[in-house]
């Protein structure tokens, strides 16, 4: 190619000199210029032919190997689905109780076993409850009055699992812990894997979050839970735990408005119908004052 540039500039720097390479290059002139004005094909669009190569690629890896183990992954992994989704219809099917604050419930279980459910509470029955299969679970506090039988009814708490086979006791679940009271008969209570407790009529226990249960007390109260007695029983409460529990009880906002008090210790009893009375008494246990507005109740120094 070079060679025909070079003999083209000589043709047109002397177009009357004789060249004895005429005769040889006398067919490439006119196809040179022939071809001059024909159209250059157009560049080739390199990023097009790379996407339509890789779509090519992915549907030849993603067509079904129908062998007998990629058989047997796919029916496995099918019925592990339709397993879990058994799991979840059957649990969405057990019968929730809830309680909203200010409100309490009683209510009696197939088997002959009565509960009140005590404000700001639930109580989950599951689907398969009856004479022979007795287990519920608990969120907030119940008195339960479990009917004696052969089957055990066994109560899940936060960690905990209860297990009687007939007596009287209440439990109390709170972000703090779990406090257990029995009022007759005997339970059995499991902390954990390999650790069981035993609680008899006139006992009390108290199972902190974080920490190992305390030891098994005598009940206070011996004729069943203050709050079915419409009271509250504090014994070193602290003041921010007492106001979450009158919150529960009469649907009102206590608010602590000096923050080095809200871990003030508190012991007593404190009696009333209403939420007024109640705080009222509260401010005289702990010498603080009393500002109300609506539905409101501010605890200052």
């Amino acid at each position: 190619m070079s060679d025909i540039r070079e003999w083209l500039k000589r043709k047109d720097q002397n177009p009357d000199k004789h060249d004895p390479q005429d005769h040889d290059h006398a067919d490439l002139e006119r196809i040179w210029q022939a071809t001059a004005d024909m159209p250059r094909p157009p560049e080739p669009d390199i990023e097009r032919h790379w996407r339509e190569l890789s779509v090519a690629m992915a549907e030849t890896h993603a067509k079904p190997s129908w062998s007998p183990g990629r058989f047997l992954t796919l029916t496995t992994t099918a019925l592990c689905i339709l397993m879990a989704l058994w799991i979840f219809v059957a649990k969405d099917n057990d019968r929730i109780i809830r309680t909203k604050r200010g409100e309490h419930q009683q209510l009696e279980l197939a088997d002959g076993s009565k509960i009140r459910l005590n404000a700001d509470s639930a109580l989950r029955i599951y689907r398969d409850f009856d004479e022979a299969h007795r287990k519920v679970a608990l969120e907030g506090e119940a008195y339960f009055e479990v009917k004696p039988s052969q089957q055990a009814f066994v109560v899940e708490v936060a960690d905990l699992e209860v297990t009687v086979l007939g007596t009287q006791f209440n439990i109390r679940s709170r972000e703090y812990g779990v406090e257990i009271g029995v009022y007759s008969g005997v339970i059995e209570v499991q902390t954990d894997q390999n650790n069981f407790l035993t609680l008899k009529a006139g006992q009390h226990m108290f199972c902190p979050t974080n920490g190992p249960p305390e030891a098994i007390a005598m009940l206070a109260d011996e004729h069943g839970p203050p709050w079915l007695q419409g009271g509250l029983r504090l014994q070193d409460t602290a003041l921010v735990d007492v106001c979450l529990e009158l919150e529960r009880r009469y649907d009102v906002r206590i608010l602590i408005q000096d923050a080095s008090i809200q871990n003030k210790r508190v012991s007593g009893w404190l009696d009333g119908q209403d939420a007024r009375t109640v705080m009222q008494s509260l401010c005289y246990l702990t010498e603080t004052q009393l500002v109300e507005s609506e539905n409101q109740f501010v605890i200052t120094l």
